[in-house]
C-alpha cells in the first residue's frame, strides 16, 4: 500500500497469530486500506515488509481518525487489553479468539467500557 490514504481504513494490532496473513490478504483484495500495524514481537518487521504496511506505534494507530477498525491478532495475553484500548479509542474491533483464560476477562472489560 503506497501513498496517502483518504477515508477510513483498518489497522493490525498484533501479527503473530496464524490467521493474520489470510485476513491481511482479504483486506488487500477488498481494497480496504491498511493504515498501519503494531506488535511488540520481532515478527512485525518482516510482516510489514512483506505486505508493505507501515509499522506504527500503538498510540498512533489508536489516535488515527482514519483507522475505523482494528484487527487484533496478538498473543493471547494482550488481546483483552488491546481490544479494550481500541474500543475506548472508538474503533470497531475484530479480535481473534483468545485462549480461555484471556477470553474470560473480555466480558468484564466490555462492561467497563459500556
Amino acid at each position: 500500500m503506497d501513498g496517502a490514504v483518504v477515508g477510513p481504513g483498518a489497522a493490525l494490532l498484533g501479527v503473530t497469530h496464524p490467521h493474520t496473513s489470510g485476513r491481511t490478504r482479504a483486506l488487500i483484495e477488498k481494497s480496504i486500506p491498511i493504515l498501519g500495524a503494531w506488535d511488540d514481537d520481532p515478527a512485525i518487521e518482516p510482516f510489514t515488509r512483506k505486505f508493505e504496511i507501515p509499522e506504527r506505534p500503538l498510540e498512533a494507530i489508536l489516535d488515527d481518525r482514519d483507522v475505523s477498525i482494528v484487527l487484533i491478532h496478538s498473543k493471547s495475553h494482550l488481546m483483552v487489553p488491546l481490544a479494550s484500548s481500541a474500543l475506548h479509542a472508538g474503533k470497531a474491533v475484530l479480535a481473534e479468539a483468545a485462549r480461555r483464560s484471556a477470553s474470560n476477562r473480555l466480558p468484564i472489560s466490555m462492561s467497563a467500557i459500556i
